[in-house]
């Protein structure tokens, strides 16, 4: 027999495979006839296929049209035989493309009975999903052979078509109405058992669900709230702008203007422009000194680099390493004489000879108390004029310098870094001396690191932040220093619901994985988070905090702490733990941190890619995901406070893509101590409301929780117990 009779006579379904080598595709025509056969002759076989079978896992094209006619009878309670099906072809001018009458004939002379056409079916769908794979896998190796192509975009789109592949026979299509209704109709019936409960994952709040339903399958929720709350340095922190000018964080605040140095992940100090301003108000302020006499006052949230990452003051004691400038490439422009330099350095060893012309009553002060600080245009000198400077101060032995004030000796220091000298403060019984410090490694890092030898609380003063985007650090006082609670009470009740537990994932671009565990279990635990941290710790107050562990053991919670996450690899990771562990919430913080996927994009092009791209993520796995976003400072420009949607930061997309908007408000934290509500008036004093300014398919509206700062734990208002108060910092509700 020739190979030619072997051939099919009708044109082959290859579902865009452009396969040159002459291997032909995963298939089995003979199994495909048996399940057409039977469904001919026996309607329950019409029944078990259709539950199984999409039109196109054939692979002959006529099997497909007989199979689409089959249906399409079935759908209409018609027989499924050999003259209506021959009937429905040639209404759709099909039947001589089957065949015609003969080939149908044939088909039911094959007389199989529906007993196996289960079998039968998963074979098809078997041979099915390896050419999708074929045809897949063949567009992906064409798309990397271009040089155009974007390797991350690649692998994503890869593994989306394969996640797709192995969940589903065929990519969902856009549907007509009537093959919907009756889902739907179930899907309201479903909901009518719940008796008035909600129908989506609950948040643990009893008003919020009732005003929500819980979080929905495929929503996109955001949660909004202040940013950079708490994490600020003194106002008086001397801040090295780009022209070698050292200005204050409150002068720059005033400004809205700087140009600063940045570290970024290669070690290196590049030049950068703030994106944010902020005042936040009056903290308590702790003073940090290092082995090389470098101070710097922050709050104890502000996070310092060491050599396991950013960590925040708070978890830092004293013998920890954080990084500082082994030097700070600035140069001025400005120029003066020789006879200039050599006058200052004069004066500085010798304050009693006074060699620059200064006011009389300026003189006589430096007289008796020597000089206290660099006149402002010492920082503006250009490479050369600094570097005589240091020369001629230090000499070529390198010698220290003994000097009448810290902040004298701290500029000193500070000039010398600018050179690449690495200098050593101490306090001497007449002054401060400054010493070179040879032994410094001159490697190519813009950083060293050094030890924490005091840390002094300075009680409350002014504080103020700067945003960085992307590096998120900036070097303050000659230190290099950095810029969640209601979204993990939400993970947490959801994973830890007594009926329903609902596996959630976490990606935390802030906290590493030690932190926001540490913030569960003293949530859960009720002990005071400073407590923890400065290790101020009853037996009793450790013995809750391992029953909270404990309790968490078995809780299906997942947290990856990965830095710098791209949405790519966030819908690559989340379509892993999908297959893996079924999870039913995602949770990020924060939508702001995230990488897009083009570094060509505007700020708000990229936030707006982020945000499409975490809707299309809770679609593509049909459950809530949950990200938390800061708000800009309009708010504060209102006389409540209270935020609103135009109050979302950076894009105006995060709103459009959203299904819901959440905002965290607290009047307590502003110092309004009282609200009037309806005529009533309340106390803020514990309470927290949550604002629904967006909700797709619901109302909107708010409701009161109660924030135990002291535990940075959020509760039912109805569930409040008073306890006793405790001493500590404010917290970020957010």
């Amino acid at each position: 027999m020739h190979s030619e009779e072997l051939r099919p006579i009708t044109p082959v379904a290859i579902h865009n495979l452009h396969d040159h080598s002459g291997r032909v595709p995963p298939q089995a025509i003979d199994v495909e006839e048996y399940i057409l056969s039977a469904m001919l002759l026996d309607p329950n076989a019409v029944t078990i296929a259709t539950a199984i079978l999409p039109t196109d896992a054939f692979y002959l094209q006529k099997h497909q049209a007989i199979y689409s006619a089959l249906l399409d009878l079935s759908e209409k309670s018609q027989p499924t035989d050999i003259i209506t099906a021959a009937q429905r072809l040639r209404s759709t001018n099909q039947l001589d493309m089957v065949g015609g009458l003969p080939y149908l004939n044939h088909l039911s002379q094959l007389s199989p009975t529906s007993v196996n056409t289960e079998f039968y079916a998963r074979i098809i769908v078997e041979k099915a999903l390896l050419r999708q794979a074929i045809s897949s896998m063949t567009k992906r190796i064409t798309e990397a052979y271009d040089p155009g192509t974007d390797a991350f975009e690649l692998l994503d789109g890869t593994e989306k078509d394969l996640f797709e592949i192995s969940h589903s026979q065929v990519r969902k299509t856009a549907q007509a109405l009537r093959d919907i209704l009756q889902d739907t109709i179930n899907h309201i019936q479903e909901i009518a058992q719940h008796d008035g409960q909600i129908s989506g994952i609950t948040t643990g709040f009893t008003d919020l669900d009732s005003l929500t339903g819980g979080w929905q399958d495929s929503d996109l929720i955001i949660i909004a709230g202040r940013p950079s709350m708490g994490k600020c340095v003194d106002a008086d922190t001397p801040i090295l702008q780009a022209d070698g000018q050292l200005v204050r964080i409150a002068d720059l605040y005033d400004r809205q203007n700087a140009n600063l140095l940045t570290l970024g992940e290669d070690s290196q100090f590049s030049v950068t422009q703030p994106s944010a301003y902020i005042y936040d108000g009056i903290k308590p302020v702790y003073r940090v000194t290092t082995q090389l006499g470098r101070t710097v006052s922050t709050t104890l949230s502000h996070p310092f680099l060491t050599y396991q990452g950013w960590q925040p003051l708070g978890d830092l004691t004293i013998g920890n390493c954080i990084a500082v400038p082994r030097e700070l490439p600035v140069h001025g422009i400005h120029t003066v004489s020789d006879s200039a330099i050599t006058q200052l350095v004069h004066t500085l060893r010798d304050p009693h000879q006074i060699q620059w012309s200064l006011p009389d009553s300026k003189a006589t002060a430096i007289k008796l108390k020597g000089v206290q600080a660099l006149p402002p245009w010492v920082f503006t000198l250009n490479s050369h004029n600094l570097s005589d400077l240091v020369g001629q101060l230090f000499g070529n032995s390198f010698s220290n310098v003994v000097v009448s004030s810290r902040l004298l000796a701290q500029q000193l220091s500070h000039l010398c870094l600018r050179v690449g000298m690495v200098c050593k403060i101490s306090k001497r019984l007449n002054g401060w001396s400054v010493t070179p410090m040879r032994e410094i490694s001159q490697g190519e890092n813009h950083i060293i690191f050094d030890e924490i030898v005091r840390i002094e609380a300075l009680g409350d003063r002014p504080v103020y932040d700067l945003t960085i985007d992307e590096t998120h650090n900036f070097v303050a006082s000659d230190v290099c220093v950095h810029n969640t609670a209601f979204a993990l009470a939400c993970a947490r009740n959801a994973a830890m619901n007594p009926t329903n537990p609902v596996p959630c994932a976490i990606f935390s671009l802030e906290m590493s994985s030690r932190q926001l565990a540490q913030r569960l279990i003293t949530s859960e635990a009720r002990v005071n988070g400073q407590a923890v941290r400065s290790g101020n710790l009853s037996q009793d107050n450790f013995n809750a905090l391992v029953a909270a562990a404990s309790r968490f053991h078995n809780a299906p919670i997942y947290i990856d702490d990965s830095a710098g996450l791209g949405v790519l690899e966030l819908r690559a990771k989340c379509r892993r733990l999908k297959s893996e562990r079924n999870i039913g919430l995602v949770l990020v913080d924060y939508l702001q941190l995230m990488q897009g996927r083009s570094s060509n994009d505007n700020r708000e092009q990229e936030i707006a890619n982020i945000s499409r791209s975490l809707k299309e993520l809770a679609k593509e796995l049909d459950i809530p995901v949950v990200a938390l976003s800061q708000l800009n400072r309009n708010a504060e420009d209102r006389k409540d406070r209270r935020p609103q949607l135009a109050d979302l930061r950076e894009s105006g997309a995060i709103e459009q893509d959203a299904d819901v908007v959440a905002f965290i408000y607290r009047a307590e934290y502003y110092g309004i101590k009282e609200e009037t509500r309806n005529g009533i008036t309340l106390e803020t004093e514990g309470m927290s409301e949550i604002i629904i300014g967006k909700h797709r398919n619901g109302p909107t509206g708010s409701v009161d929780l109660k924030f135990l700062k002291q535990y940075a734990r959020f509760e039912n208002y109805e569930k409040y117990h008073r306890t006793l108060p405790d001493q500590e910092p404010e917290e970020d509700p957010f």
